[in-house]
């Protein structure tokens, strides 16, 4: 099955389409190609390098120059390894540094520099990850929305759930839009196919919506 899709540069004939316009030139990435699961939580692209959350087969990047998936899992027996194997939110913040969200292993963040990364617990999963306005992110957990404070490298809680008497409906997706304004998405986490989910808005001055 094709896990992941990236598109590659436009033809000619593309170039002569006007804005918008659908890609057609892809190149498509399964694990005959090196990618250790067929399911794909994040995708990130960071310059010549696109980093992929995967299910179960940890955190991975691929490089534009040689074509290779490198895969970091995590060791149980090395606490610099990344915090978990299922990873389902990846972001990069202003300081430059790689933040992964993984299911039963908290917040990770990579220092390219040593291929160690710095793992942070967390009580439930991490399914998002979205810069702040007011500068460091938020971390989107089933319970709750968590900012993160690059200066003291703690993350506190900023609203609990959407809605507090039905605990089956959680946080899932997140997003922050050109006014700085958070927004999140819920679902029925026991079936996410019901119509119940709801988009909420949290505002830079701090108020939910």
């Amino acid at each position: 099955p094709v896990l992941l899709s990236v598109a590659a540069g436009a033809s000619a004939a593309d170039k002569a389409v006007k804005m918008p316009y659908v890609y057609t030139n892809w190149r498509h990435f399964t694990v005959e190609d090196g990618l250790p699961n067929d399911l794909i939580f994040a995708v990130k692209a960071d310059g010549p390098k696109v980093w992929v959350g995967t299910d179960n087969g940890g955190l991975n990047h691929w490089e534009a120059a040689t074509g290779r998936w490198k895969a970091y899992r995590h060791d149980p027996r090395n606490a610099g390894s990344v915090g978990g194997n299922s990873v389902l939110a990846v972001l990069r913040d202003r300081r430059g540094d790689l933040w992964a969200g993984a299911w039963n292993g908290g917040l990770s963040r990579f220092e390219p520099d040593t291929g160690i990364f710095k793992t942070y617990p967390t009580t439930l999963p991490v399914t998002s990850l979205a810069r702040r306005a007011s500068g460091g992110w938020i971390a989107i957990a089933q319970n709750g929305l968590y900012g993160w404070e690059p200066k003291t490298n703690e993350y506190k809680l900023v609203h609990g759930p959407s809605q507090p008497a039905r605990s089956e409906i959680i946080y899932n997706d997140a997003a922050v839009d050109q006014q700085g304004r958070l927004l999140v998405g819920t679902v029925n986490m026991n079936d996410p196919f019901l119509p119940e989910g709801l988009l909420c808005r949290l505002d830079p001055d701090g108020s939910f919506h």
